[in-house]
């Protein structure tokens, strides 16, 4: 029977960087990790490196705690959303860990070589604050678990600091205009592919919100994974909608913020 060793090769890294109120404290989680398939440094199975941003500090205190299930989503997934932001970066480092050396007792421990290449890296950053109470996550996960190639996932996350909440569709359009952004995102693939539109998406009518989009001072832009509406040697593929073009679809709250005089 084979048997199977953990070696653990870990760096943590915290820090903060503080700005004025009601502006949050940001905290950083990072952490890397080598599986070994037996107690032989040489033979490495797998790399793992998580980095995590998170509020740690926010002027209001029960607001603070909502925010930080909206990270913790967005980083892990929800179901750790229950937890403190440590606790769920220690839980999910752990739960992939686990799944790893589960993965290296379904292959038998056979092929250290091949076993080397494998990896995983998720990060979770904040990429834009410029708007009045809303912050802009971004969580990549890129990895290679065997196989044809690699994968590579962006998920983005838009949360209203102010009142705790995950922007969707819903909280900025209503329920009442799926069909009209869809219409944009339509044109807007439209104009960035011309004629060879065809070439790289799969069903170019069939395209609907998504969910997964980012705002900033200039519009929103819709994010479709790999195989979602393209094949993986089209890549990521981005709808780009000025807001010139969605401003009247934009509940009025949201208006206000986001259509910004240059």
């Amino acid at each position: 029977m084979k048997k199977f060793f953990v070696l653990l090769a870990s760096v943590w890294v915290v820090f903060s960087c503080t700005t004025p109120d009601p502006k949050p404290t940001f905290e950083h989680l990072a952490t890397e990790r080598t599986i070994y398939i037996s107690n032989d440094s040489a033979k490495p199975f797998m790399k793992l490196n998580l980095e995590f941003v998170y509020p740690s500090t926010y002027a209001n205190d029960t607001l603070l705690a909502n925010i930080q299930k909206l990270f913790v989503l967005a980083f892990a997934g929800k179901d750790y959303a229950g937890r403190s932001p440590k606790g769920a970066f220690e839980a999910y480092e752990k739960s992939l860990m686990d799944e790893y050396v589960d993965i290296a007792r379904d292959f038998g421990g056979e092929s250290a070589a091949f076993f080397g290449d494998l990896y995983q890296t998720i990060k979770t950053e904040i990429i834009d604050d410029s708007l009045k109470n809303i912050v802009i996550v971004k969580t990549t996960n890129e990895s290679y678990m065997g196989g044809a190639h690699g994968s590579y996932i962006e998920s983005y996350y838009n949360i209203d600091m102010q009142k705790a909440l995950l922007l969707k569709e819903k909280e900025l359009f209503g329920d009442e205009n799926n069909q009209n952004i869809s219409q944009l995102i339509t044109k807007s693939l439209q104009d960035k592919y011309g004629e060879s539109i065809h070439d790289v998406l799969f069903e170019i009518d069939s395209i609907q919100p998504n969910g997964n989009f980012y705002i900033n001072a200039d519009g929103i832009t819709y994010v479709y994974n790999q195989y979602e509406i393209a094949p993986y040697s089209s890549g990521i593929i981005k709808a780009f909608i000025p807001y010139e073009k969605v401003k009247e679809f934009l509940k009025p709250e949201y208006s206000e913020i986001l259509i910004q005089k240059k």
